[in-house]
């Protein structure tokens, strides 16, 4: 199911984010994101995730660029590592995979 950018707004408010740039951040980020990911797109409900998280980071006192990125890398990130590392281990039956090959990740360099 597809939703309007209103639709989307909406339920971003709905979450606890407010604003016209946080919730623009995220929707071009989640977007972006499903756009560069080959399988296991992201959905409406990591993007609903996200928010909730940077919403519990802003009342904690972190700034918004730093609660985006630290919520898009719970989400988005950190999910899609593990299972490309399970998939890698499994298919090369190598006890130890290096993380060093997922540092440098398009999120890392993004600029909010």
């Amino acid at each position: 199911m597809t939703y309007s950018e209103l639709d989307l707004k909406s339920m971003l408010n709905r979450a606890g984010v407010v604003g016209k740039v946080p919730c623009e951040t995220l929707i071009n980020l989640h977007f972006a994101l499903r756009d560069e990911f080959v399988s296991n797109k992201p959905t409406v409900l990591d993007l609903l995730q996200t928010a909730s998280l940077v919403q519990e980071h802003l009342c904690i006192g972190m700034s918004l660029q730093q609660a985006i990125r630290d919520s898009a890398m719970d989400v988005y990130v950190r999910p899609k590592r593990n299972t490309t590392l399970k998939q890698v281990r499994k298919s090369s039956r190598v006890p130890f995979v290096d993380n060093s090959v997922f540092r440098n990740t398009t999120l890392f360099s993004i600029q909010l």
